[in-house]
C-alpha cells in the first residue's frame, strides 16, 4: 500500500487528496461465472473546490468507454457490480452525507442537498450508477462550495469460459473526476488493478523404489511402523506452460481459493507380490493425507512421508479410498495432485 501526501511549508493546505494504489489477485476456475468481493482502496477526495455548475466522479473499468463497467481481456470478462461510495456537498462547511453505492439505494430525492434539487440538469448517486455528482441547470457555484467524497469498487463479476485460452489477465480500475468547467473527466490518483488467475494445473511426484521389499526388514508392517520421507520436489505442469502464479492462494473454501485433490496411481504394473499393500501418506504434522479429500496447501507435499503396510490378501479392502491400495504390490507409483 502506498500513501502519498503533498506538504508545502508556509502554505495553508485547504484541499487534501489521498491516493492508495492497490493490486490484488483473484483466482477463478475455468467455466465459472462468479461475483467476488474485493478490497480496493479507490480514492478519497476532501475539501474539493466547486467553482462551476457541475462536479462529477466515477469509477471506470478499462479504457474502452468513459463510463465502462466491464472489460474483456483475452476471453476473460471482469465487470464492476458494486461500489462503496459516499458524497457530501458542503456550503460554508455544512452538508449532508449521501450513500451512493452502485447497487445500493435509488437516487435520493433531495440529492445533492442545500435545496438544489429543483435546479438540477443531471445528477447521479447510487442505485444503478457508479457516478457521483451533479450538473446544475442555471446556477454556478463559487468558493463557498466544496465536495468530500470516497469511492471504491467492492464487488466484481468474473466470467471465465470452460475453454479459457489464457492463464491470467490484469484489469485496471481508474478513478475519474470532472470539475471546474473541465471539458472531460481526468484520471485522479493511481488506478487499482485486479489480476485474474485461471487455475488449471497439475503437480506430480513419484518413486521407483526397487529397494522396498515387504519380505525383508526395511518396512515394518502395521500402522505404527516406520515412515519414509518422500524427498522429491513437486513438478508442476500447466496446460498453458505458466506455473507458480496461483499456488499460494489457499485460504478457505471460497471461490478465491486454490483447492487440490490427491490420488495415487500405479506407475509400473510389475514386481507383483502375493500380499496386498496400503501406501499411506502423512504430512509433516503427522496428519495422514486422505485421498479424495480437498486440501489447501499443496506445497506441504514437499515434505510428505509415506508408509507401506502389507497385509494378507483376504484383509484387503478395495472400498477404502483413504489410501493407495494395490491388490498386487507394485514398487513403483506416482502421486498426482490436481489443483484448481
Amino acid at each position: 500500500m502506498i500513501k502519498i501526501k503533498g506538504i508545502m511549508l508556509f502554505l495553508i493546505v485547504t484541499s487534501t487528496f489521498n491516493v492508495y494504489a492497490n493490486d490484488i489477485d483473484v483466482f477463478v476456475n475455468p467455466g465459472r461465472d462468479v461475483v467476488v468481493p474485493v478490497v480496493l482502496d479507490g480514492i478519497t477526495l476532501n475539501n474539493q473546490l466547486v467553482n462551476s455548475e457541475f462536479f462529477w466522479a466515477h469509477e471506470r473499468v478499462g479504457t474502452s468507454d468513459e463510463y465502462s463497467r466491464s472489460e474483456t481481456r483475452g476471453n476473460i470478462t471482469l465487470s464492476m457490480v458494486g461500489t462503496a461510495s459516499t458524497f457530501r456537498l458542503l456550503f460554508n462547511g455544512g452538508g449532508t452525507n449521501w450513500n451512493c453505492n452502485l447497487g445500493g439505494n435509488p437516487l435520493p430525492g433531495a440529492f445533492p442537498g442545500h435545496n438544489l434539487a429543483g435546479n438540477i440538469l443531471h445528477r447521479f448517486c447510487g442505485g444503478g450508477s457508479q457516478r457521483l455528482g451533479f450538473h446544475l441547470r442555471n446556477r454556478v457555484l463559487r468558493n463557498n462550495w466544496r465536495v468530500n467524497l470516497r469511492t471504491r469498487v467492492n464487488q466484481v463479476r468474473i466470467v471465465v469460459p470452460a475453454n479459457a485460452t489464457t492463464q491470467q489477465e490484469r484489469f485496471s480500475i481508474f478513478h475519474r473526476v470532472q470539475r471546474n468547467n473541465a471539458d472531460r473527466p481526468i484520471n485522479v490518483g493511481t488506478a487499482d488493478r485486479i489480476t485474474v488467475h485461471i487455475i488449471q494445473n497439475t503437480c506430480t511426484f513419484g518413486a521407483n523404489n526397487a529397494d522396498i521389499d515387504i519380505n525383508v526388514g526395511d518396512i515394518t508392517p502395521g500402522i505404527d511402523g516406520p515412515r519414509t520421507p518422500v524427498d522429491l520436489d513437486l513438478t508442476c505442469i500447466s496446460e498453458n506452460n505458466e506455473v507458480g502464479t496461483a499456488v499460494n492462494a489457499g485460504l478457505s473454501n471460497t471461490e478465491n481459493t486454490m483447492l487440490a485433490n490427491y490420488r495415487i496411481e500405479e506407475n509400473i504394473a510389475s514386481n507383483f507380490n502375493d500380499k496386498a499393500v496400503n501406501v499411506f501418506l502423512f504430512r509433516p504434522n503427522n496428519v495422514r493425507v486422505n485421498l479424495g479429500q480437498v486440501y489447501d496447501d499443496i506445497f506441504e507435499l514437499n515434505n510428505l512421508e509415506y508408509q507401506v503396510i502389507p497385509s494378507p490378501i483376504d484383509e484387503f479392502d478395495p472400498h477404502d479410498n483413504t489410501a493407495a491400495q494395490f491388490g498386487a504390490f507394485t514398487r513403483s507409483y506416482n502421486v498426482i495432485i490436481d489443483y484448481f
